[in-house]
């Protein structure tokens, strides 16, 4: 599905980001729809457990992951880069 990204903004094709984790959430199934290069991002900045104690709204994921956010929101939905490409980057 295409639509915008509610971390980065960008239009792009869409999946969803469960804030709690699969494997620890229980009757809670929300999520949000992100492009490929959040959920992405998400997962490699952000531990499971940390997911399920803090980070489980969109606005707190923003807040963790706004260096990055301002950073791919730059760059065309087509690109493919690893965070750690982007972490080169900032330096």
């Amino acid at each position: 599905m295409q639509g915008e990204c509610k971390l980065c903004g960008r239009l792009a094709e869409l999946e969803k980001h469960h804030l709690f984790p699969v494997k620890t959430r229980r009757e809670d199934a929300s999520f949000i729809l992100v492009c490929h290069q959040c959920g992405d991002a998400v997962h490699q900045q952000i531990t499971n457990q940390e997911l399920q104690a803090y980070y489980h709204t969109e606005e707190r994921l923003k807040e963790k992951l706004q260096k990055y956010i301002d950073w791919v929101k730059t760059k065309p939905v087509s690109q493919h880069f690893t965070v750690a490409q982007k972490k080169r980057k900032l330096r």
